[in-house]
């Protein structure tokens, strides 16, 4: 696999002031402070390596959508967006790491909470092994989510249920586009040919 895009130094000089600023409030016993210790921001790096599918050190809607639908964290490909937009603070698109850490961390409402505590339960190994990488974790889920679906009853079922109607949306959304991108491509390739 290709290596993560190299920090800038400004992104370093962040780090460093974010590991400074959590263990001067440790150390002065100010852990209510800390939206997550090392450990946790360890974790969350790597869920975030694991959704940065070219390595350049953001996700996008694509990267995030299959992640955040198959948690049930997401209904379709716009809830994605807006949820972005609600910390691209830069206005890219893309959410980078410490942007990724704000959609994560609980507060701005029922969605940001209910993604805290889903990213909550995976750092804590209740949604499956933490020796398993992200995406099967996240896969393992949406298979017992499936199971919930077809097996389980009351609140259980009708959570699966929801978390299958929105996969099995996703899987058209993304078929649709790859086929408009298919005669897109055909249709470009013709012209290309008569201009010949």
């Amino acid at each position: 696999p290709a290596a993560r895009k190299p920090l800038t130094k400004e992104e370093i000089s962040q780090l460093l002031t974010d590991h400074r600023e959590r263990k001067w409030l440790r150390q002065r016993g100010k852990d209510e402070f800390i939206d997550f210790d090392d450990v946790e921001r360890s974790q969350l790096r790597g869920y975030f390596d694991a959704l940065d599918d070219d390595m350049s050190g953001s996700i996008g809607v694509q990267e995030l959508e299959e992640a955040l639908v198959a948690l049930g964290l997401a209904e379709n490909r716009n809830d994605v967006y807006k949820l972005i937009a609600s910390v691209d603070d830069d206005g890219s698109g893309l959410i980078e790491f410490p942007e990724f850490l704000g959609i994560v961390r609980s507060g701005d409402g029922d969605t940001n909470t209910a993604i805290f505590q889903v990213f909550k339960a995976l750092m804590q190994g209740k949604l499956g092994d933490q020796l398993l990488s992200f995406p099967l974790v996240v896969s393992t889920y949406r298979r017992k989510m499936l199971m919930d679906a077809m097996m389980g009853s009351g609140a259980r079922q009708e959570r699966g249920k929801r978390i299958m109607r929105a996969f099995g949306n996703q899987v058209r959304d993304r078929h649709k586009r790859s086929v408009e991108e298919k005669r897109e491509a055909a249709r470009k390739d013709k012209e290309r040919r008569c201009d010949s």
